[in-house]
């Protein structure tokens, strides 16, 4: 079985990647992408601290890096933007995730622009997944 920090990155990559999302979703994806592959996901792992431990088990907090990349001719912020949208309302929608966490919150935000034949952004949307684990093994979770 994999861990809940695991559990919690595929939730929030099955959360963006219902029917109708503005962009295609990969988890932990390091290749670049192209303009014919925009707009996108890209969710991956960053810090995960200890909050809490007692003999039994652990509270931590995961942070999960949401980057939405677009492309667009002008403006290029602004065609991210449908993906920032879309990701704050389907990964608050349920702040539990599924039962997996005891709170998530919206974090910051940090831009990038880059150029290709097409102007390129990339806005990472970080997210706190608050969470709790069996202190000897990563995929109990406890409440």
């Amino acid at each position: 079985m994999s861990s809940i920090r695991d559990q919690i990155v595929a939730a929030i990559v099955s959360a963006l990647g219902v029917s109708g999302a503005p962009g295609s979703v990969d988890q932990s994806r390091l290749e670049q992408y192209t303009d014919d592959q925009l707009p996108a996901f890209n969710v991956f792992p960053g810090k995960d601290e200890k909050l809490v431990a007692t003999s039994d088990d652990e509270g931590r907090k995961l942070i999960v890096h949401v980057e939405c990349l677009a492309a667009g001719a002008t403006k290029a912020d602004h065609a991210v933007d449908p993906l920032y949208v879309w990701a704050v309302q389907k990964i608050m929608a349920d702040p539990t995730l599924g039962g997996l966490a005891t709170f998530t919150c919206h974090e910051d935000d940090e831009w990038t622009l880059a150029w290709s034949e097409k102007d390129i952004v990339a806005l990472k949307v970080s997210f706190s997944v608050e969470y709790r684990t069996a202190r000897t093994d990563p995929t109990v979770k406890t409440s």
